[in-house]
């Protein structure tokens, strides 16, 4: 039930976490979510009851929201706009290979020492690699553009129709 939360949650604060990436760019959200899910590993780690258990899980989910493929599809976005569908590429082919790294991982973690210092394996992984790559890789965003003249566009108006057509068809494939 823990990771479904998780997952759930993640989906749900996507949304925000576009918006942040949108108006701060990616390297403090990714950063943030390598410190939040250092933290839910960790807190897993430490869990004996399942309320704590189920309260990782959730910190969880907002840091995957925050680190994730999503997030960095969006700053990749951010940084490079309409050029961005090679570094796109490249980290999906990239992050196709973390299962063939992590799983032999966490195997191995969890043989010989545990399912809980797995957990504390991967905090520690997430302050030690992930955080720094976060800080010191990722550029800063470009300028933001100018702000639209308020105002109803057609362009706003089929973003209205979209939404309501994606809520439509996740009602019904759900």
């Amino acid at each position: 039930a823990g990771l479904s939360c998780g997952l759930l949650l993640a989906g749900l604060v996507s949304p925000i976490t576009g918006r942040l990436i949108q108006r701060h760019g990616g390297r403090p959200v990714l950063a943030a979510g390598s410190l939040l899910l250092a933290a839910a590993h960790s807190l897993l780690a430490m869990a004996t009851a399942y309320p704590l258990y189920q309260v990782a899980w959730l910190l969880m989910g907002i840091g995957m929201s925050s680190s994730l493929y999503d997030a960095g599809f969006a700053t990749l976005g951010r940084l490079y706009g309409q050029g961005a569908r090679g570094a796109i590429t490249n980290l999906t082919l990239f992050g196709g290979f973390a299962s063939t790294v992590c799983w032999p991982l966490s195997a191995f973690l969890v043989e010989h020492g545990g399912w809980r210092i797995a957990c504390l394996s991967y905090a520690a992984i997430h302050l030690a690699i992930c955080l720094p790559l976060h800080l010191w890789v990722i550029p800063p965003p470009p300028p933001a553009a100018p702000a639209p003249v308020r105002g109803k566009s057609k362009e706003a108006s089929a973003t209205g129709r979209t939404r309501a057509r994606f809520i439509l068809l996740a009602s019904i494939l759900t």
